[in-house]
């Protein structure tokens, strides 16, 4: 009993810690990134806690690519989760169409984006046909929740349409997709096939290199998207920490910056990504 008090006790004390750490850095946060509504114990959630907002440094990597191309032009978010991207995007596009067929996560969405007048929100998830589909959620996570069952997830009814059923965004000047449907992007794009005649830029997740690569192909092949671009990260000594570290702090002195942001190079691999980065990059054209 005495020692289970003194866990409690360490444990506690550990607790108070961590909080006051978080609540400093919340204190500048809110300046900074939205005050998403979201699930306190989701892995999103969490991200955003600690670092302001979730993917933060690829977002800002990708800054340039919509200032230059969504200006006065819309944005397609396909799993737009809580709103992390699509509020982001809405900074630069005139105008963004966000989907989310979880309802829990939708309605996060819509609090999170109801005073945002450049956002329209789609409780739908995008297939290749118009259907009410089983939908599996992920416990701590989702973000990960797919049509696919996967482990701790939890199934539910959703509504699924094609993306080119929406007459109201095959009139629009579409510039940009973002997909991230956890290993739905194949039926989702043969329901796109009037949008992506329109040549937008294709923001889409990594989550496995030779799926990827093959999305690609289907891509290249059937709709030109010819560039492929990773977010990357100096890697300074592959495979030696010590290494890395030490040329890294090298690198700090020699630019007087201990930024180490990501940059966008153009690759022929999705398996080329050096681990650092979820996004890849699709374009008919060159982007830088």
């Amino acid at each position: 009993m005495f020692i289970n008090y003194i866990l409690d006790y360490l444990d506690g004390k550990k607790k108070n810690k961590l909080l006051l750490q978080l609540l400093n850095y919340h204190s500048k946060y809110r300046k900074k990134y939205p005050n998403l509504i979201s699930p306190t114990f989701d892995y999103i959630s969490s991200a955003c806690s600690v670092f302001g907002m979730y993917e933060m440094e690829e977002l800002e990597c990708v800054k340039k690519i919509l200032k230059k191309n969504c200006r006065n032009k819309y944005v397609v978010d396909c799993g737009a989760n809580y709103g992390n991207h699509t509020l982001f995007f809405s900074k630069f596009a005139k105008g963004v169409f966000a989907f989310e067929p979880n309802f829990i996560t939708h309605e996060c969405l819509r609090l999170n984006t109801w005073n945002n007048k450049k956002i329209k929100i789609y409780n739908y998830g995008l297939l290749d046909k118009n259907v009410k589909k089983k939908f599996y959620s992920v416990s701590g996570n989702l973000g990960a929740s797919s049509i696919y069952k996967k482990q701790n997830s939890s199934s539910t009814v959703c509504n699924f349409r094609k993306l080119d059923s929406f007459r109201e965004i095959l009139n629009k000047n579409i510039s940009l997709i973002k997909i991230d449907v956890e290993d739905a992007e194949f039926k989702l794009i043969k329901g796109a096939k009037k949008i992506l005649k329109k040549n937008p830029i294709i923001l889409f997740e990594i989550s496995n290199p030779s799926v990827n690569d093959k999305f690609h192909k289907i891509l290249k092949k059937k709709f030109q998207y010819k560039f492929l671009y990773l977010l990357k990260k100096k890697n300074f000594s592959k495979g030696n920490i010590v290494l890395n570290i030490l040329y890294k702090f090298i690198d700090s002195i020699k630019n007087k910056s201990t930024d180490n942001k990501f940059t966008i190079n153009l690759v022929n691999s999705v398996s080329e990504r050096s681990g650092n980065s979820h996004f890849a990059i699709l374009s008919k054209n060159e982007l830088i």
